[in-house]
């Protein structure tokens, strides 16, 4: 029966969710998304996986608040949720939000520039091109000498 961890980590996201949006007192945690719940089969472990969209030193003081809150948390999450034994928790960073903004960032830049060039423009002094290939082929067109005819 491998549907009860899934449905229990969906409960503890969605629970966790609501008791950190309502403000554990700690002014470590900042702003937190919970990004997923992982609940071992023997549903002993629950590892949290939270997103901070701040600075690394500001991750790290929101992960030790975390930590330092587990058994409030739990408790809380215990008295919801009606288990009979209520997993620990454990919390870990996911860096996967901030990843995602900065490949949509480059893709932005990389949809700018493809534009500029489209429309005769010729891109800023010194960006780089990111579409793949191209600095590989400029720089084969500039070094390659042309061939004479002339035997």
């Amino acid at each position: 029966m491998r549907r009860r961890p899934e449905r229990l980590a969906e409960l503890i996201r969605r629970e966790l969710g609501r008791i950190l949006s309502g403000g554990l007192g700690d002014p470590r945690i900042g702003f937190v998304t919970i990004t997923n719940v992982e609940v071992s089969p023997d549903l002993t472990l629950a590892k949290v996986h939270v997103s901070v969209l701040d600075s690394p030193v500001k991750e790290r003081t929101t992960l030790q608040g975390l930590n330092s809150a587990k058994r409030r948390i739990r408790g809380e999450l215990g008295d919801v949720l009606n288990l009979r034994r209520m997993p620990e928790l454990a919390f870990f960073a996911d860096h996967g939000v901030k990843q995602s903004i900065r490949i949509s960032s480059i893709l932005t830049d990389l949809e700018r520039e493809r534009a500029k060039l489209a429309a005769g423009q010729d891109p800023e002094p010194g960006a780089p091109l990111h579409a793949a290939g191209q600095d590989e082929a400029a720089a084969l067109d500039d070094s390659e000498e042309p061939e004479s005819d002339e035997d």
